[in-house]
């Protein structure tokens, strides 16, 4: 399920974590992912739940029903596709050819919203690939880390880029007093883009942050990540089923 296979807009390093961490979520716990885009992400964290506890994954992303940001799509020429008819059929094309659908909800809403309604049980992970902004990762956290275990695990994207809001996003809200008793901000592990070497600050891109609670109990992935996950690709990228 590499880049080539599985279309999207994460590296793999950050996928083959994402596989990592999602075996580790108990199979009484789920996984959240905001911010599904063509599902490529998903796959991945379907692919380490069934491999590891059997959590259930939750995919929020609104898809058609969503608004961009004024001026966001200057960032990247992909973000005009992010409300597309044509992504949301890619992204139910690719679970269903992975096998991921019988293992994942998607959620067509905002975070906020899904968060508001959610009912499932305690939250082992959470991804973050929605707005950058910096205001709305803090919205989107804010809503979430409410619904997380007592031992948690926070997967952050982008956070290389330095015309996003990412981290300074999750600091408002994990880094504060009333959240530092339990998530471990200053402990954060920052996984760089390998294409990010000897850029200037201003040019490097994707790259991804893993917050892990103070008691956590969750692989500390060092740098760098590496391996394929997959024993199998094929044409039509890693099938799930029988795992």
């Amino acid at each position: 399920m590499d880049q080539r296979i599985a279309v999207g807009l994460v590296e793999n390093p950050c996928c083959w974590a994402l596989e990592a961490l999602a075996a580790h979520v108990p199979g009484d716990q789920s996984a959240i992912e905001i911010g599904a885009y063509r599902g490529r992400t998903t796959g991945w964290l379907a692919l380490g739940a069934q491999g590891g506890n059997r959590a259930h994954v939750y995919s929020i992303d609104p898809w058609t029903s969503g608004s961009i940001p004024t001026g966001y799509a200057d960032l990247s020429p992909s973000v005009s596709t992010y409300n597309a008819s044509e992504t949301k059929a890619a992204y139910d094309a690719h679970l269903k050819e992975t096998g991921a659908a019988s293992f994942v909800t998607p959620i067509q809403a905002t975070a906020v919203e899904a968060a508001k309604t959610y009912d499932g049980p305690p939250v082992g992970l959470i991804l973050h690939d929605g707005l950058h902004r910096a205001q709305d990762v803090a919205a989107d956290l804010r809503a979430w880390i409410k619904h997380t275990a007592d031992d948690a695990v926070i997967v952050l994207h982008d956070t290389d880029d330095a015309r996003l809001g990412v981290s300074e996003g999750a600091a408002r809200v994990l880094a504060t007093k009333a959240n530092a008793e339990k998530w471990a901000w200053n402990g954060r592990v920052v996984h760089s883009w390998a294409k990010n070497a000897g850029k200037a600050p201003e040019q490097r891109r994707r790259g991804f942050t893993v917050v892990y609670t103070r008691a956590s109990s969750y692989p500390q992935l060092s740098a760098p990540i590496t391996g394929r996950i997959c024993n199998e690709v094929t044409p039509r990228g890693c099938n799930l089923r029988g795992l």
